[in-house]
């Protein structure tokens, strides 16, 4: 009897430690749902980068310091096709997704490119086809001299002139979708629209013609499960944007 009683002894023991080991392990299937934070993006626009003043200018010291605040907190600086194909299948983003985009091409765009090869970021450049190569913009042997990095080139109108690309899309939108890939040798299937113009005859032609998303100018954050692919939200930012409001512009996907 007592050799049984040692024996059961152990059973039990052995019952009340293993117990705890299972309960404890059940509730590691309880994972917590995924933050919000994953499904949001913020989208930067610039024009030139220079020291000349206008409405569409920044600094090129700003623009140092902006890059440098966003690699420094941790950014994470996506593409726009990265963006684009989250928006079409629902797929999460890196926590702190940001995209930087550049429209109309001009030349002092240039120093941008310097700045971003620094830190490695995507970028994406929208192109007046009409002036795309030429003298004050970007040049094919500058798109050359970057070819490594992770920049695209996409259709901006072919004119930037209301009359053509709202009036007349469907004339503009092949045209200009042909010039920019015989300077480019690619397709990149975003449309920027000029201005944030937009009538509903652009948006089919732009759709007819192989385009899958489109960006706008809205400031405001895009929400991956809520957002028009076809005016995609975008900040402007020029001299009036101090450091202060670009940390609470981008601090909008913290």
């Amino acid at each position: 009897l007592g050799f049984y009683m040692f024996y059961l002894k152990i059973i039990i023991s052995f019952i009340f430690v293993i117990f705890p080991i299972f309960s404890k392990a059940d509730t590691l299937t309880h994972y917590p749902q995924l933050s919000d934070k994953s499904n949001k993006a913020v989208v930067l626009m610039y024009h030139r980068i220079s020291h000349k003043k206008s409405s569409m200018t920044l600094q090129p010291e700003s623009f140092d310091q902006e890059m440098s605040y966003l690699h420094d907190n941790h950014y994470n600086v996506i593409s726009s096709m990265t963006l684009v194909d989250a928006i079409r299948n629902k797929k999460e983003l890196p926590k702190k997704s940001v995209v930087i985009t550049f429209d109309d091409g001009w030349e002092s765009q240039l120093y941008a490119m310097k700045t971003l090869q620094k830190y490695h970021y995507p970028a994406t450049f929208a192109l007046i086809t009409e002036c795309a190569d030429k003298h004050g913009y970007i040049r094919k042997t500058d798109m050359n001299f970057y070819k490594n990095e992770d920049f695209l080139y996409v259709n901006h109108s072919r004119t930037h002139d209301v009359k053509d690309f709202l009036n007349n899309p469907d004339y503009d939108v092949p045209i200009s979708k042909k010039e920019l890939y015989a300077i480019t040798q690619k397709f990149v299937p975003i449309y920027v629209y000029p201005y944030g113009s937009k009538n509903n005859k652009l948006v089919e032609d732009i759709k007819k013609n192989g385009y899958i998303a489109a960006f706008g100018v809205n400031d405001n954050v895009i929400h991956i499960n809520n957002t028009n692919i076809y005016n995609m939200n975008r900040y402007l930012i020029n001299d009036k944007i101090t450091i202060h409001d670009f940390q609470k512009i981008v601090s909008n996907v913290d």
